[in-house]
């Protein structure tokens, strides 16, 4: 059986790039699954880093074969045409949307939560500060986050949720990042 290890601050400061952008794509991945395109939609509402599991290949050389996204206690479904409204504030409040707060559960949300763990990722943190998505993405930036990740990251966790780009735009960007 294969072997999934929980992401973690170890782990995660050993990761290439290549193999960031690889968890980030398999997430996107993961959340178009979810988002589909269908009258009945999944939102996961809890993408975080914590939430990624690793799959590891090679004996001595170890690499990441694939990743996955876990914890799927806060799914809630949402049917085209209806607005599911929520007054409980769920996921974690650093990849939380700020537009998550109008209280109606949508795919954009979790875009963002993505956008978040993409930055934390290429920061090879595994939690933002307390503004969230600003700490690391703000127009002071930050070095250790190549340019092309960055750009990309602030697009998902852009004010518009409109202007956001879906789930499956991301993971053909992010596959197209890798070397």
């Amino acid at each position: 059986l294969p072997k999934f290890t929980a992401l973690n601050r170890e782990l995660l400061c050993k990761l290439r790039d290549d193999e960031v952008l690889l968890i980030a794509a398999h997430a996107a991945e993961a959340l178009a699954f979810l988002h589909g395109d269908r009258r009945e939609r999944s939102i996961h509402r809890d993408v975080k880093p914590n939430n990624l599991l690793v799959q590891m290949s090679g004996d001595v050389k170890q690499e990441v074969a694939s990743a996955y996204l876990s914890d799927l206690g806060l799914v809630t479904t949402i049917i085209e045409g209806r607005t599911h409204a929520t007054t409980a504030h769920l996921g974690t409040p650093t990849f939380e949307d700020p537009d998550a707060f109008d209280g109606e559960a949508r795919v954009e949300h979790d875009i963002y939560a993505l956008g978040v763990t993409l930055a934390c990722l290429a920061a090879r943190v595994m939690y933002p500060a307390a503004q969230g998505a600003a700490d690391l993405l703000g127009e002071d930036g930050n070095a250790s986050i190549p340019p092309a990740v960055a750009k990309l990251a602030r697009s998902m966790t852009q004010p518009d949720i409109s202007s956001r780009p879906t789930a499956q735009q991301l993971a053909r960007q992010l596959h197209a990042l890798r070397p």
